[in-house]
């Protein structure tokens, strides 16, 4: 009870006893016999005071916004996802023929939605980002139909040049009306208003921002439970992995599905998926001599450590690793988010593996840059790898080069690989021992080196180069890099398959 209000309730009631009635007070009444309210006389006088106000209730803004299809002043076009890219952003192509499309070759529209700005979730992530980016994702997954709208008669551009601004309408279930995602976003507090003010709905969209902000919801208050809110940089696996550099010897916080083990190596190796690239970013994380439970295959973690350049094996890890299990909240511990997760190995050729998740990345420095693609200058520096000379010249075309090292770090299969020529590992002073390095060539010729652990058999017995001489296998492994070469590693017997 406000102790202000019961003061003020007891001040009244003093003030109508001793002012009401006969000046000449009543003989049976003195003067000096002031009468107090009960105890249940305030309450219930406040209870009553406080029922008179009036309790707002939640608007739910998004039943009220109407898709209207007649609307000739706007642009309309059924569409299905294409990618996924975070709160706020959506890859769409259309469904059937659109009467009024972009000039895009592909026929991909990528969508800006209009008027919201959702948290970070694509590079450095924001309290909140995931949160938007699975709400968007889960709504428009499960949805019968959407729908993209233009706030006038054409397609327009955000200040990029490369995205659309639209407004994205999907319905739940069929037959039902359809809702405007943009809005839900600002009224669950997923978003805050973006240029609101430029656009035909801002009215109803400042009215569920105003009640999204009075409710503190989410972004405007509340504490996202899954976020890390610790020291350390919190990002993206492919954030990380393509910014090495940058965040080299730096404590980093990434998410992460572990795919591989390799407790002879005392590593373990874990990747995260993309939707905007439709691929998988993988690290190394160094486990030193600390025996991790919740480091298995299939389970989802948060993995906070520092991001090094490994000098020796010539790769990049995250070392200094913790896990407090009385603790795992604490901002320097690994955390288990999810477990039992299926690890999939990604199929790939022998000429993805080497085009996809080679170390090189080229650059042109001519203005003949936007008529070359990434295969035929690919294939133009392979060549150039094979002289002696710091540049390649082609007519007026100057190309240089950089190297990332090391490769992606993502467990893959290759298939009906021909075994050419097997080099095992001989020196007793280390773990590999025993260890081969396998040159393969797939059904086109193209070749390939497939690395692997020290392999034995279940009654122990090592695995020879005799017994794979001219083979045809399948293997599952980790892509990664060793001595500048593009390698598959491959850790167990289990993941080495003789066909033939």
């Amino acid at each position: 009870m406000n102790k202000f209000k019961k003061l003020l309730v007891l001040s009244v009631f003093s003030l109508i006893i001793t002012s009401c009635g006969n000046p000449q007070q009543s003989e049976s009444i003195k003067p000096s016999e002031s009468v107090q309210p009960t105890d249940s006389e305030v309450e219930s006088s406040l209870i009553e005071d406080e029922s008179s106000e009036e309790v707002s209730e939640f608007v739910d803004y998004v039943s009220q916004v109407k898709l209207d299809l007649n609307d000739t002043s706007k642009i309309y076009q059924k569409v299905e996802v294409y990618h996924f890219v975070d709160g706020d952003t959506t890859h769409f192509k259309p469904v059937g023929t659109p009467a009024k499309w972009i000039d895009d070759e592909d026929g991909i529209l990528k969508a800006r939605y209009n008027s919201v700005d959702t948290p970070e979730s694509t590079g450095k992530v924001e309290p909140w980002g995931k949160k938007a980016a699975k709400f968007t994702k889960e709504k428009l997954s499960s949805a019968t139909s959407i729908i993209i709208q233009s706030d006038d008669e054409n397609w327009n551009t955000d200040s990029t040049g490369g995205r659309y601004l639209v407004w994205v309408w999907y319905q739940p279930s069929e037959g039902a009306d359809y809702r405007l995602l943009n809005l839900e976003l600002i009224q669950e507090g997923l978003a805050k208003l973006k240029s609101a003010s430029s656009y035909s709905l801002n009215e109803v969209f400042n009215a569920a921002n105003l009640q999204a902000m009075n409710e503190g919801l989410k972004v405007y208050s509340e504490k996202d439970p899954d976020y890390y809110y610790g020291k350390a940089q919190c990002m993206t696996m492919k954030e990380m992995r393509l910014n090495l550099q940058t965040y080299s010897n730096t404590k980093v916080s990434v998410e992460g599905l572990v795919t591989v083990v390799d407790a002879n190596n005392h590593m373990a190796y874990a990747e995260a998926y993309d939707d905007e690239d439709d691929r998988w970013y993988g690290m190394n994380f160094y486990m030193g001599f600390n025996n991790y439970k919740i480091i298995k295959p299939g389970n989802y973690l948060r993995l906070v450590g520092t991001l090094q350049y490994y000098e020796t094996g010539g790769s990049w890890q995250v070392s200094g690793l913790t896990y407090y299990a009385l603790d795992p909240d604490d901002e320097g511990s690994m955390k288990l988010l999810e477990s039992g997760q299926e690890v999939v190995a990604h199929e790939m050729s022998v000429t993805d593996m080497l085009y996809e998740y080679d170390d090189y990345v080229l650059s042109i420095e001519t203005s003949f840059a936007e008529n070359v693609t990434y295969y035929e200058y690919y294939e133009n520096f392979r060549s150039y790898l094979e002289t002696s000379d710091t540049e390649m010249q082609e007519g007026k075309e100057y190309y240089t080069y950089e190297t990332i090292k090391p490769t992606q770090s993502v467990y893959a299969s290759l298939s009906n690989l021909t075994v050419k020529s097997i080099y095992t590992t001989s020196s007793t002073s280390t773990n590999s021992n025993g260890a081969m390095t396998i040159r393969c060539g797939d059904s086109n010729n193209v070749e390939c080196t497939v690395r692997t652990s020290v392999l034995k058999h279940e009654n122990g017995e090592l695995v020879v180069a005799s017994e794979l001489e001219g083979k045809t296998i399948n293997v599952k492994g980790i892509i990664g890099l060793y001595d500048d070469t593009t390698q598959i590693h491959v850790f167990t017997l289990d993941d080495l398959q003789i066909v033939e």
